[in-house]
């Protein structure tokens, strides 16, 4: 069987956060995490783990897999009070 992990993913995250935050908020949230996991599922190796930390207001989402990593890099991301517009950590490993 094959599962749809960018689907399952965004999902588990949009559940979580619906409660507190608007619709537009949620659905930058769930198309940042699909992005995310659909690029382990074709780069990464082995298992897949999503980690997601409400703050306040800002979510902090990590992606991992098995695989090596890449050399670090800052990148957009999201500050879910206010869309786009803060950084994201890309790690190796």
């Amino acid at each position: 069987m094959r599962y749809d992990k960018p689907g399952m993913a965004r999902r588990l995250l949009a559940d979580w956060l619906a409660p507190a935050f608007a619709e537009g908020t949620v659905a930058k949230a769930r198309l940042m995490v699909s992005e995310l996991v659909t690029n382990a599922v074709r780069h990464g190796h082995g298992t897949i783990t999503l980690r997601a930390d409400l703050c306040q207001d800002r979510l902090r989402v990590e992606v991992a897999d098995e695989g090596p990593g890449f050399q670090r890099e800052a990148r957009t991301g999201i500050d879910a009070a206010e869309g786009l517009r803060d950084t994201n950590d890309a790690r190796p490993g």
